[in-house]
């Protein structure tokens, strides 16, 4: 035994009979494939021992015992943990420099890993440098790579699926091609068969025969007249085209003679008209396939009687709509005062444009006559304000003198009447203070006689007139003298006022050399006047003989253009195209407004500066942890 043994196989043990315990506990060779293997005090760390710290260190290759020829063993021997061959899996390292080496992967024993943040299963990586972004990049290259692969293998198989489909159609079409030949042969047959079984006679089919042969030579001839005019045709066709082809030739050879502005309205229009013609056809189609729709729903509406009553009642229910529509449109248009003003002020205002544009080309027209008739009136009211301020003065003056005239002749009366009055107001002037003086003079006799008793005194004044009455005498003479007084200031100021409005109108009436010269100017004036009004008169009458010529051009031109077939569709493109570009301008504008909302360059931007931003927060707290 001892002699098959190996040189290099490891000693035997001191005990035979623990060793053969151990062989006897051997585990089998698979007993650690389908879990992990338990771990050998060797990775293990001790405990502190002396003040020592003792750390974990990898197992070197050295360290791996061989399995022997005998099986594997045990990975620990407790029997011989402590003698025989020393630890080398295991160092003293001083106290206090433990954590001042950083634990690597393979030290992190029993630790679970913690998933990558990029998912990339790169284990617990404490280190995010070069070589880990770039083996993220290559997992996500590998990944694309077999993404593409994948993709490629779907579209070869595509494109072989749509030769197969190619091949398999074009054999479809030749088993039909053949199907209908066995099919046009197996009818012959039948037809053969069928004269069989009834015993036909051969003269009777002798004579279809003729006259099949007869059908298929007129079919014959009938499709070679038919390809004969076809030919002509194309013939037809071909010099219509050449033709056409020369006229739009020499109309673009015109074209580009032409002005380059007409040419560029004319490429413009032609570009309009194309669009239209387009637009119309696409309108047309869409008419042609309602027109159809509605057809087959009237069919299936007459043959149902509910869906007919359906549409009946559709029909009422849509014109209860309008009227809703009506009335809620009527409550809606009642707004308040300020509304309906402002409504009310934008209807007139539309009114006058209308008017204003209907006015226009009368205006136009009547340019001329206007302004000739503006002119004659100028000089009618220059030369009827010169005749009035003339008149004016000369009535104003007659007045003026027949008013004196008539006071002249009324003066002598009325100054005898005052002057009587005066006489007679004088001489009861005079009578009154004669009364007064006769007073007056007893009064002083009875002043003078001291010793006169003063009741004779009154006896006696009372005798001949009382004091009332000659205070009333009194008042009533002062009254009459301030009335005479005013009178005759006031007779004094009539006569000096009259002197100088006589003076005045004699001034007035005296004729001046000023104005002899005024009215010879105002004489040449009239003349001048009167010889511009019959020159306006004479292009008065030319101004309206041309505007009944060009009223008559434009009945005419009318009437033309009434009579030509192409002058309504004119119209009614015009007003086509006045809605197509009326359409064009709100959809440039809806799609104005549609590219603002969906404009996001800005919030890109802003999007990626916060990215950006949160990616260097990121790599700073990063390099703060492991700094």
């Amino acid at each position: 035994m001892d002699g098959g043994r190996p040189t290099t196989a490891r000693p035997k043990t001191s005990s035979g009979r623990a060793a053969s315990a151990a062989r006897a506990n051997r585990r089998p060779p698979t007993a650690g494939r389908n879990h992990d293997r338990p771990r050998s005090p060797i990775g293990t760390p001790s405990d502190h021992t002396n003040g020592m710290v003792v750390t974990g260190r990898a197992v070197s290759r050295a360290g791996v015992v061989p399995p022997s020829a005998m099986g594997s063993r045990v990975p620990s021997r407790l029997g011989t943990a402590n003698v025989g061959r020393p630890i080398t899996a295991q160092r003293m390292i001083p106290p206090g420099t433990g954590h001042i080496r950083p634990l690597t992967q393979q030290g992190l024993a029993g630790v679970a890993r913690t998933s990558s943040r990029a998912g990339t299963g790169f284990g617990n990586r404490q280190v995010f440098d070069k070589t880990y972004f770039v083996g993220i990049i290559r997992t996500k290259i590998n990944a694309l790579n077999s993404e593409i692969e994948s993709l490629s293998r779907e579209v070869d198989k595509g494109e072989r699926d749509r030769q197969n489909l190619v091949v398999y159609e074009q054999k479809a079409e030749e088993e039909a091609s053949e199907i209908r030949e066995l099919q046009g042969k197996l009818m012959d047959y039948n037809m053969i068969a069928d004269r069989l079984h009834t015993n036909a006679d051969m003269n009777q089919m002798e004579i279809e025969l003729s006259e099949l042969r007869e059908k298929n030579a007129e079919l014959s001839q009938s499709v070679e007249d038919a390809f004969m005019a076809r030919k002509t045709k194309e013939d037809e066709v071909k010099h219509l085209q050449a033709a056409v082809t020369q006229k739009k030739r020499e109309n673009a050879n015109l074209i580009n003679a032409i002005d380059p502005e007409l040419r560029e309205a004319y490429e413009r229009v032609k570009e309009e008209s194309g669009l239209i013609k387009l637009h119309v056809r696409q309108k047309e189609m869409e008419l042609e396939s309602i027109m159809k729709e509605k057809a087959k729903l009237e069919e299936e509406v007459t043959k149902s009687p509910l869906k007919q009553e359906a549409v009946l009642l559709y029909e009422r229910l849509s014109e209860l709509q309008c009227k809703k529509n009506e009335i809620e449109s009527e409550m809606k248009s009642e707004g308040t005062p300020e509304e309906l003003r402002a409504r009310f002020v934008e209807q007139v205002k539309k009114c006058n444009e209308d008017i204003a544009v209907i006015q226009k080309q009368m205006a136009e027209v009547k340019s001329g006559i206007d302004f000739a008739h503006e002119e004659l009136r100028e000089l009618q009211t220059e030369v009827a304000t010169a005749s009035n301020d003339r008149s004016e003065r000369v009535k104003e003056l007659k007045s003026r003198e027949e008013h004196m005239d008539r006071f002249m002749d009324s003066y002598p009366n009325i100054r005898k009447e005052r002057l009587e009055k005066l006489d007679s107001v004088g001489e009861e002037i005079v009578r009154t203070l004669s009364l007064i003086s006769r007073n007056m003079h007893k009064a002083e006799a009875g002043e003078k006689v001291q010793s006169f008793d003063g009741d004779k005194v009154n006896d006696m004044l009372m005798s001949y007139v009382s004091a009332d009455e000659l205070q009333n005498v009194h008042l009533s003479i002062q009254e009459e003298m301030a009335s005479i007084v005013t009178l005759r200031q006031q007779l004094a100021d009539d006569q000096e006022t009259l002197e100088q409005r006589e003076r005045e109108l004699k001034s007035e009436l005296t004729p001046k050399p000023d104005e002899e010269e005024e009215k010879a100017k105002l004489t040449v004036e009239w003349e001048i006047v009167n010889r511009r009004v019959r020159d306006f008169e004479a292009v008065l009458s030319e101004v309206d003989a041309r505007v009944q010529e060009l009223l008559e051009h434009r009945s005419s031109c009318n009437s033309k253009l009434s009579g030509n077939e192409h002058f309504p569709k004119l119209q009614s493109l015009q007003v086509e195209y006045q809605t197509l570009k009326k359409g064009n301008v709100d959809l440039q504008e809806e799609f104005n407004n549609r590219e603002k909302e969906t404009n996001y360059d800005s919030t890109k931007e802003h999007v990626l500066a916060l990215q950006m931003e949160y990616n260097r927060t990121l790599i700073a707290s990063i390099n703060q942890k492991f700094r």
